[in-house]
């Protein structure tokens, strides 16, 4: 993750490293999960965990969450959301 978070970044101070890092994003992006109907309103931990990912240019989420997160229906519609906020 380090690697991939400095290469994208040019080099420069990781997100939690800089004084402007935002702790919000993943809140943000797990209430757009929810509001874009990608997940219910009662998977808000399955949203946070999806958002936090995201919003840290995770490769991968390992999950055995097939209900909400791996699932091939719900798939489709959080990486819509994910991308039109920018996290593709």
């Amino acid at each position: 993750m380090r690697a991939r978070l400095t290469r994208s970044s040019g080099g420069g101070a990781l997100p939690w490293q800089s004084p402007f890092w935002d702790a919000s994003l993943h809140y943000e992006l797990a209430a757009a999960l929810i509001a874009e109907s990608a997940l219910p309103a009662a998977a808000k931990d399955d949203a946070s965990h999806i958002a936090l990912a995201a919003v840290h240019g995770m490769d991968y989420l390992l999950t055995w969450n097939c209900r909400h997160i791996d699932n091939a229906e719900t798939k489709p519609v959080i990486r819509s959301v994910c991308a039109k906020l920018g996290y593709a």
